[in-house]
């Protein structure tokens, strides 16, 4: 009886598990077969429409983004920044019109290729309860680049201060070092992507004025090599 209760139990939280692994957008999107790698970064978008439920939120944006620039795009909240985002890592279709990069329709390239030349940071990043180095291990494991990418946002030697530097285990989303320091691990994680488009969600909104100010340096070192857009509500940065 007591092993009945505890099957009926787990089967329950199976369900749950496995309705998550087998579940369809309903917007779900194809892939093309474009493979090449060798993307410059120069964003386009043609006349881009979208909006939620017969809502439209951007009308008709035509942008051109130079790669090796920083673009920002300023507005406050439900004006279409978090939309355009959306797009460009092809969560969702315009409504109308294309978005482009170097010339290309996003929704040709492959899976792969995209995902490799296009990357996002979050105005929280997401740090896992491990070591420094195993977080940055799931995007590249030599440790050579990590402390390449580290020493290229300043973030390298506060690691090694601690005492055990790159093996320090940060806590559930990294409650054990500052906003500013979690937000320089996941710039250098989204660095060893080795991604041509960066793209940054109000990075600097909750940030101390010396770690925003840092940060700002750290863009405008970056973009010798990227194409950077940026998203905020901030007109002053």
């Amino acid at each position: 009886i007591d092993a009945t209760t505890s099957i009926r139990e787990v089967n329950v939280s199976v369900e749950r598990v496995n309705s998550i692994l087998n579940y369809k957008a309903n917007n779900d999107i194809t892939y093309g077969n474009i493979y090449n790698d060798n993307i410059n970064g120069i964003i386009e978008f043609d006349n881009i429409r979208f909006g939620y439920n017969s809502k439209e939120i951007i009308k008709g944006i035509n942008l051109k983004i130079e790669s090796n620039s920083i673009t920002t795009i300023v507005g406050q909240s439900g004006t279409g920044k978090t939309s355009i985002f959306n797009m460009l890592l092809r969560l969702y279709r315009p409504t109308s019109g294309k978005i482009l990069i170097d010339g290309v329709d996003i929704f040709e390239y492959s899976k792969d290729i995209y995902k490799s030349n296009v990357s996002v940071v979050n105005q929280k990043p997401f740090i896992f309860n491990m070591s420094i180095r195993k977080n940055l291990d799931f995007v590249d494991s030599n440790i050579a680049h990590q402390i390449e990418a580290c020493k290229r946002v300043g973030i390298h030697d506060f690691i090694v201060s601690l005492p055990q530097g790159y093996n320090t285990i940060l806590r559930e989303n990294a409650n054990n070092i500052s906003g500013g320091q979690k937000q320089l691990i996941s710039l250098a994680r989204t660095l060893l992507s080795k991604s041509e488009i960066l793209l940054f969600d109000e990075i600097t909104s909750s940030l101390d004025p010396d770690t925003a100010t840092h940060i700002n340096s750290v863009l405008k070192d970056l973009k010798k090599d990227h194409t950077i857009l940026m998203i905020t509500h901030k007109p002053e940065l």
